[in-house]
């Protein structure tokens, strides 16, 4: 098993997190790379103490849209969810910050670890053979499924949920009572403490607090959502939480049980239905002393383990795997699959799949300009319904729109997969990753996208 950002030591840690696909996990074209940028940061102020990063940040809290925002559509223009690229200056102060108390930070995460919980979203740091999204979804299949598969015999139900708008809906105070508990944090905001409280007080649990609130206008509601550093810090908060679930589950004197939680999505296995649902209460009433509050949709009880296991869509291609094929028939049952389970992971992963073995199959035959228009027009309607799968969609169409005859028709069909898939409403990331299919032919595209 890979180790994770916290068996790393400072300086570790903090190569680990100025790589670009640690700051963005948006998925960008290569050519997009911010690691220079952020680590010539860090030279500017690797010699600066705390007082002087936090007093540096200061001015950013006057300015109300200081990050760069990206507004992502999860269902085609339905469900839009806004991810953020922190501001590097405050990005790389927020790292300084962290390396300067990476002891105490560490010390702080190993009590939080409780023996019923399993944290299986402390951010895993990749080998070379692998990207850091790949190492993640890895991670859940191993962390996850795999260690929910060993609980089967001895657990009779299992009950899911997560919480609702987690990111937006972090309490910026909460970082700090994570560090120093949440009864001397108050006692300090009321002048009750001693002289030993108020020096542990200035720690970075307050000094964290500051900065991502000077990320947001100074407000103390929500955290940017878009990079593994704000991951690891929703890790501090949820750690927390898992202290305080413990101790309510136990004055609940409720039985044997076992929790996985990855990051907001917690996975909760007991011996009897009247268990899990007490549990979800209590949970429940934990997070609503945190801002947080339980997504009803997605929350449930069975006592079928083995499906309830698996996502739905996974579950799905386990039950009615897709013929291994190419051409025209696969992609349809793929986009018919999106259709059952809208701008899923396991689209992405057929996709990926079906541009290898497209790769190998026109290699061996040659298509008409008609066959290749006809493959474009449905992965342009599959990217139309699955934001997801913008980068791979791309990809398929840019190589297919090599295969035609003449440059006439290559520009005819990329003006046609724009128009399909402007649609009236501004997607950013799809102009980002259209302008990637432009670039590549040497058609100019004009973009509202100041990225």
């Amino acid at each position: 098993m890979n180790k994770t950002v916290l068996d790393l030591n400072a300086s570790e840690m903090r190569e680990f997190f100025l790589q670009s696909d640690r700051y963005c996990t948006v998925k960008l074209p290569k050519y997009f790379c911010f690691t220079n940028l952020l680590k010539n940061l860090y030279e500017h102020i690797k010699k600066k103490n705390e007082s002087s990063v936090v007093q540096d940040c200061k001015k950013a809290g006057n300015f109300e849209h200081i990050n760069y925002e990206i507004m992502v559509d999860k269902s085609s223009g339905l469900d839009w969810r806004k991810l953020q690229l922190i501001h590097p200056f405050l990005y790389v102060s927020l790292l300084r910050i962290l390396e300067i108390h990476w002891n105490e930070l560490q010390e702080r995460f190993a009590y939080f670890k409780q023996d019923n919980i399993f944290c299986a979203s402390i951010p895993t740091v990749p080998d070379n053979r692998r990207s850091y999204t790949k190492e993640m979804v890895l991670n859940w299949g191993e962390k996850v499924v795999h260690v929910s598969l060993s609980f089967l015999l001895e657990y009779s139900c299992l009950a899911c949920t997560d919480i609702a708008n987690c990111y937006n809906s972090v309490y910026t105070h909460a970082v700090e009572w994570a560090l120093n508990g949440k009864e001397i944090a108050k006692q300090e905001v009321l002048g009750k403490t001693n002289k030993n409280q108020r020096e542990k007080k200035e720690n970075v649990g307050k000094v964290i607090d500051t900065l991502l609130r000077y990320m947001h206008y100074r407000q103390t509601n929500g955290i940017p959502q878009g990079s593994v550093l704000m991951d690891f810090i929703a890790e501090l908060v949820l750690g927390y939480v898992d202290i305080k679930l413990t101790e309510a589950i136990g004055k609940a004197r409720i039985g044997s049980y076992e929790i996985i939680r990855y990051r907001d999505d917690y996975r909760i296995f007991t011996k009897n239905s009247d268990d899990g649902n007490a549990i979800l209460k209590i949970l429940s009433e934990v997070l609503s002393e945190f801002g947080f509050k339980l997504n009803g949709q997605k929350t449930f009880v069975t006592e079928d383990l083995v499906n309830g296991v698996f996502k739905k869509d996974r579950l799905e291609l386990i039950l009615e795997p897709l013929r291994v094929s190419t051409g025209l028939e696969q992609l349809i049952r793929i986009y018919n699959f999106g259709q059952k389970f809208p701008n899923s992971g396991q689209i992405v992963k057929l996709l990926s799949g079906y541009r290898y073995t497209l790769n190998k199959w026109l290699s061996k035959r040659k298509i008409s300009d008609t066959q290749i228009t006809e493959l474009v027009a449905i992965v342009t309607n599959i990217a139309n319904k699955n934001p997801r799968t913008y980068p791979v969609c791309m990809n398929i169409v840019s190589f297919l729109t090599d295969q035609y005859s003449c440059d006439e028709q290559k520009k005819d069909i990329i003006e046609k997969i724009k128009n399909k898939l402007s649609g009236g409403t501004r997607r950013e990331l799809l102009e980002i990753w259209m302008q990637r299919l432009t670039l590549k032919f040497g058609y100019e595209q004009s973009t509202s996208s100041k990225l």
